[in-house]
């Protein structure tokens, strides 16, 4: 479950280095590997604190399919303990 949002920023990161001027960044000058882990997990976990923000569109759709994967992973595990803890109340 971790992996996806190092994965992503990873991504962000090389874009990044590719071309700056893809981010819009608020408190820094200069973003490093770890501040795109950062930009990842706000974006993972629904937040976005918004102080590095996406400019172009495709970016914008990249941000938004890590959003839906954080949810669907979300929704995954909640199943998975609630089949969890039928199991265990059917055999107890």
């Amino acid at each position: 479950m971790f992996i996806i949002p190092i994965f992503y920023g990873l991504v962000y990161s090389t874009l990044y280095k590719i071309n700056p001027d893809l981010f819009n960044v608020s408190l820094k000058e200069h973003l490093n590997f770890g501040d795109f882990i950062y930009f990842s997990i706000a974006t993972f976990a629904t937040v976005g604190y918004g102080d590095i923000v996406v400019k172009t569109t495709s970016l914008r759709m990249l941000t938004s399919l890590e959003i839906v994967n954080g949810i669907v992973i979300l929704v995954v595990a909640v199943s998975n303990l609630d089949y969890i803890k039928k199991k265990w109340f059917d055999n107890n």
